[in-house]
């Protein structure tokens, strides 16, 4: 057959790597003969019926010096539990020091000198490029611990940040050759480690076969979800699952968040256990924002059809009012007190996200256009949210979700600004909740 003459159409399909470890994983960990503390509590919470009883603590550890001085009363109760027991549960809202504390238990973890190495991870590859940054940043250029080969970065070196591609498997001299890894060269690089870091997937790797760690560490567990498989019941996230059963121990104090902002997400997600730290208060709302909590009502916008919507008059309201923070053009500071990079927009919609980059990235190239999920873990000076959806069916779809709603809020260090149609928005009581108490309406 000449296919020279034909058109041809080239469908890219998904990833399976994902699902399939997710699940060789599962079953693994159901069919484990002896598994450890950890390892039985979990397989007791997935495939039984029964709870997982909270272990009883031990002597709490010595904590580190630098734990001592830098983290509050929560994080170093936080850190002293995980050193302590098989399974602990950190609940850490945004802003209160989630990485931070997760670089000082691993810093409290070395002190142990353990025989094996440490397993870090996470649901992205951004997550776990943080928390390197953060526990190199505590331990010191200088420090023995901080060197390449000590700590271990695992997984496509094209997705890791340059600034860590020294601590790559790649980088490590001996343990690939063109034909590809030395498995035995790398277990015994694993075996010398202090600690590896890799993704929730990247775990499944066959690099890793056979390596065994002392300690794992898995960051935002409650955005790890697998596989919809009902049977199983895994539709919810590891750390819901495990909190059902285990109380997790709570990061009760936010740094980020003016206090007005974090009223909300206090009140409507965390029970108001949530304390702010008195630095928060200083910070003020750029000119020309009138409050740290500000609603824009746009009554004329109407969303597209299609799966990914986009709303052109939202977008309008989007750009008018970074005209009046940024000025025209970049660079320019006769408008207020911050500039492209200090500000985020943040939407759930890929096609409105796109729009809005065409429409600004001429003013501002560094302005920071994303949507909600993409924006998990982040933080800027001022946050602006298009939630895209107006219309007259009351048909708001995920923007309703309560968790893409509170890692929307909670981005903003000085001022949250909503910009969106306040009638389709109120038909959800979390939106219309959010509204009515927003500082500033306009």
């Amino acid at each position: 057959m000449d296919v020279t003459d034909r058109l041809w159409r080239l469908q890219r399909l998904c990833n399976m790597t994902t699902y399939e470890r997710s699940m060789e994983a599962l079953c693994e960990l159901q069919q484990e003969q002896a598994p450890g503390a950890a390892c039985r509590l979990l397989v007791e919470s997935w495939f039984n019926e029964g709870c997982i009883n909270a272990a009883q603590q031990a002597d709490a550890k010595q904590l580190h010096p630098a734990c001592i001085a830098t983290c509050n009363d929560s994080q170093c109760e936080a850190i002293q539990a995980a050193a302590a027991q098989p399974l602990t549960l950190i609940h850490g809202p945004p802003g209160t020091g989630k990485t931070h504390t997760i670089a000082h238990l691993l810093e409290n973890l070395f002190q142990k000198r353990q025989e094996t190495p440490v397993l870090v991870t996470a649901g992205t590859n951004v997550a776990v490029d943080n928390i390197l940054r953060k526990l190199l940043s505590c331990l010191g250029a200088a420090s023995s611990q901080a060197q390449p080969g000590r700590l271990l970065r695992v997984g496509d070196a094209g997705n890791v940040g340059k600034d860590l591609q020294r601590y790559c498997l790649e980088a490590q001299e001996g343990l690939r050759s063109p034909y590809g890894f030395d498995s035995r060269r790398v277990r015994k690089a694993l075996r010398h480690a202090l600690a590896v870091f890799t993704t929730c997937t990247g775990t499944g790797s066959k690099l890793l076969d056979g390596c065994r760690f002392g300690a794992v560490v898995v960051d935002e567990a409650s955005q790890v979800l697998f596989e919809k498989a009902l049977k199983f019941r895994l539709d919810i996230s590891l750390f819901e699952r495990c909190s059902q059963s285990l109380q997790p121990l709570l990061l009760d104090t936010q740094y980020r968040m003016h206090p007005a902002i974090a009223s909300f997400p206090n009140s409507t997600f965390y029970g108001g256990r949530l304390r702010s730290s008195p630095t928060t208060g200083a910070s003020t709302p750029p000119p020309p924002l009138p409050a740290p909590v500000t609603f824009i009502n746009v009554a004329d916008g109407r969303e597209s059809l299609g799966s990914s919507k986009y709303n052109a008059r939202e977008a309008d309201a989007v750009v008018g009012l970074l005209r009046q923070l940024l000025g025209r053009r970049s660079g320019s500071s006769d408008c207020g007190t911050v500039g492209g990079a200090d500000i985020g927009v943040v939407t759930p919609y890929r096609a409105q996200a796109e729009q809005l980059r065409r429409r600004t990235q001429q003013l501002w190239p560094e302005l920071e256009i994303s949507t909600v999920d993409a924006f998990q873990g982040r933080e800027k000076e001022v946050i602006i949210i298009s939630p895209v959806r107006a219309n007259s069916c009351e048909r708001l779809g995920f923007v309703s979700d309560r968790r893409r709603l509170n890692v929307a809020l909670t981005r903003a260090m000085r001022a949250v600004v909503v910009v969106g149609h306040r009638e389709t928005l109120s038909t959800s009581p979390l939106w219309r909740s959010w509204i009515e108490q927003a500082t500033h309406a306009l």
